[in-house]
């Protein structure tokens, strides 16, 4: 039997690989459409939960502004700063991947990365929505 403390060592291990991929990624977290915290995978001291309200916030509002826009569905959204970047992308409808960088971070390939890993969330998430 698959319990949920199962499902979230699943996803917290996808976040690890993610992570093992750029010496740049600080964190990254998978947080639902709602703004809870489903699974975090952090080096440095971030608030997971401030970043996992602020990352469902700015999706949805960038979701709103493509639509009225006429500009298509979403794919990612890339905040740069002076010091670092935080990346984000859907993970199907029930969620959201956000990944904290160093500013020198290879951006290409960590939107390769993340695509990858919130398709597999994105099939642990059903999994569990489906149980």
């Amino acid at each position: 039997m698959v319990t949920l403390k199962s499902y979230k060592q699943k996803l917290e291990g996808l976040l690890d690989e993610l992570m093992s991929t750029a010496p740049e990624i600080k964190g990254s977290i998978l947080v639902r459409k709602d703004g809870l915290l489903l699974a975090s995978s952090v080096k440095e001291r971030i608030d997971r939960d401030i970043i996992a309200a602020l990352s469902t916030a700015l999706l949805n509002v960038s979701n709103r502004a493509a639509k009225e826009l006429g500009s298509g569905k979403l794919s990612h959204i890339i905040l740069v700063g002076d010091e670092g970047n935080i990346t984000l992308t859907d993970v199907g409808r029930m969620g959201v991947l956000a990944t904290i960088t160093s500013k020198d971070a290879n951006i290409g390939l960590l939107l390769l990365q993340m695509k990858r890993t919130a398709e597999k969330a994105a099939e642990i998430l059903t999994e569990i929505m489906t149980r």
